[in-house]
């Protein structure tokens, strides 16, 4: 019935915008920040391994937020003061009941007389599941001695880790080696974790009315002529007499749909640069890029 409803306020120009259930939850305890900082990482997951490839993609983001630290992460059988216990995942936790707001896109004022009732709003059960990441540091001489811990979660509809894990890093860069005295419930919007976790910009340079979108568009750009400029043998085959400028439309699928450039052969250029492209994750979709093939 449910998905009926649905379907009939779809075809019938309504919109639908779903409440933001999405909670993050912070708990950090503080004994004593130990003075050598050289430690081993040592992951707690029975089901996951060290060469998983969700521990590795997560391994490389998580590194850099100790070495901000002071952390200096070494193989276990060197010597070590600290012993970081890793443990990550996802786990269903309960429902919650979704309110989806429905207005409907009216393409004349409608007369007074003519007003009747509309829904305004469906309810709906969803199943709920926490993002988890539980950071312990213990003293590599006493393993039973913890000298600080910190616990976070997100919880909402989405299943997998990676959408929440910049939400748990972000938490991890605050409230490391601190004491929280309490566990912190509470949201934080996606433009303060893209501005001060991914553009590492201090709190009083956040501007949380920036479009954010634009932003990305802007890092995706330069990251994408950097390899282009660090990799110019790619286009060799391509026979560029000159430098070429190169106008491309970018799908949310990361292929190139449109290209336009006064340099020949551009079937070879678009097949080359498509190459090159990573996924365009938080982009708006049909974006125009501009970037610089450089002669080889």
């Amino acid at each position: 019935m449910k998905k009926l409803l649905f379907l009939i306020l779809f075809l019938t120009g309504c919109e639908i915008v779903a409440d933001d259930v999405s909670v993050l939850k912070a708990d950090a305890y503080l004994d004593e920040v130990p003075s050598d900082k050289t430690a081993v990482l040592q992951l707690q997951n029975k089901k996951i391994r060290e060469n998983n490839l969700e521990y590795i993609q997560f391994y490389r983001k998580l590194v850099p937020i100790l070495q901000e630290k002071g952390y200096r992460i070494v193989d276990k059988n060197q010597p070590h003061s600290v012993v970081l216990k890793l443990y990550f995942g996802v786990a269903a936790t309960n429902f919650a009941h979704m309110r989806f707001g429905v207005q409907e896109q009216m393409n004349e004022p409608a007369e007074a007389e003519e007003l009747n009732p509309s829904l305004s709003a469906i309810y709906t059960r969803v199943k709920l599941y926490s993002k988890f990441l539980r950071l312990t540091a213990v003293d590599a001489r006493n393993p039973k001695r913890e000298l600080w811990k910190v616990i976070f979660s997100k919880e909402d509809p989405a299943e997998d880790f990676r959408s929440a894990q910049y939400d748990l890093l972000y938490l991890l860069s605050r409230y490391m080696e601190k004491d929280s005295t309490f566990q912190i419930t509470g949201k934080i919007p996606d433009a303060e974790i893209y501005q001060r976790f991914i553009l590492h910009l201090s709190p009083e340079k956040t501007d949380l009315s920036v479009y954010m979108p634009m932003e990305r568009k802007n890092d995706y750009q330069q990251r994408l002529q950097a390899k282009i400029d660090a990799n110019p043998e790619m286009f060799a085959d391509c026979g560029l007499k000159n430098p070429a400028k190169v106008r491309f439309e970018l799908s949310a699928l990361g292929t190139i749909r449109a290209l336009k450039t006064s340099a020949d052969n551009k079937e070879c250029l678009a097949e080359k640069l498509e190459n090159m492209l990573s996924a365009p994750i938080g982009i708006p979709e049909n974006e125009m890029f501009v970037v610089k093939i450089p002669q080889k």
